[in-house]
Order: C-alpha cells, then structure tokens, then sequence
C-alpha cells in the first residue's frame, strides 16, 4: 500500500514546512551593489512562468584595461538573460558580438544579498575622436562583488527582454 506524505502529517506541518522552504527562496525585485573595485551593478530578479525564481536582467558600469590605451576606460552594459536560480546559486554568460560577461552568483538564507564574481570584455574603439578603424580589447579583470535587494518603491530603469543589450551612456 502505498504510503502518501500528506496523509501522515498534519496540516500545521504542512503549513510550517512550506513557510520555512518559501523563508529561504530569493526575494523577486531589483539588487543593487559594488564591485570589490568600486563598480556598481544591478541585477533583477523575477518569477518565470512557472513561479521560480529567475535573473532576468543585469547591468554593470567598470573601469577596464584596454590592449593599447592601457587601464582606466569605463565601460557599461545592460543585458536581459533569463537564468534560473537553483539552490539559491546562478550562473551564466552574456555572449554577444561586442560584448562578453561571465557572472556567478550566490543568495543568502534570506534571499536579499546576493555575492558573486564578475568578468566582462569588450571591444572599444581606441580613439573615437582620431579613427573609428583601430579597436581594442577592453578586460574588467576578475571582480568580486556584493548587492542588496532595493525596496519597490527605489527600483529604476525598464526591464530588458531577453536577448536584448543596451549600452550604458558614458
């Protein structure tokens, strides 16, 4: 005979045991944070079609290092991805013809900070001014960083779909 969890238990554990595994789920909304070098960044979080918990969208202002104009450049990206996150864990690539992003990210227990780590390259003209012919290579170096869930009423800019990039202004 099979044996059905629901008819052993009461309905208070039931209840309860559904509380304490909703406590540890990622909060939907928006988190702001830094970079260990001083960056800011954002990341969106939202529910998917089937309730879980998704990045759906990440931003990241950094001062780069580039092949020939060297180090101080400052480069910003937005990209919509739809990543989902597992056992309060994500990672994931943003790949596209001017832009690469490496990000992994870990949640609390409460699901309102996230850590991670941050990789980004891009090509960037070397002189907009003097030649729109000589590109470089511009790295972000490996970054560790923090971020917090931002109150509803704080949150800003328009969600990206997926797939869709936008350049952040200089």
């Amino acid at each position: 005979m099979p044996c059905h969890l629901h008819a052993l238990l009461p309905p208070t554990a039931l209840v309860l045991g559904l509380t304490a595994s909703l406590a540890q789920a990622q909060q939907v909304g928006t988190y702001e944070g830094l970079t260990d070098a001083g960056d800011s960044l954002t990341i969106k979080v939202e529910h998917d079609e089937f309730g879980q918990p998704r990045v759906h969208e990440v931003g990241i202002g950094y001062i780069a290092s580039c092949t020939k104009s060297g180090p101080g450049r400052w480069v910003g990206w937005g990209a919509g991805v739809s990543q989902s996150i597992v056992a309060r864990k994500a990672s994931f690539e943003v790949r596209g013809n001017a832009l690469y992003q490496s990000w992994t990210l870990k949640f609390n227990g409460a699901g309102d900070q996230i850590s991670g780590s941050f990789l980004g390259r891009t090509p960037e003209f070397v002189d907009l001014d003097s030649s729109t012919k000589q590109v470089q290579l511009c790295d972000s170096g490996k970054r560790s960083f923090t971020a917090s869930l931002v109150p509803m009423a704080t949150a800003g800019a328009p969600a990206l779909r997926r797939g869709e990039q936008r350049a952040l202004p200089r």
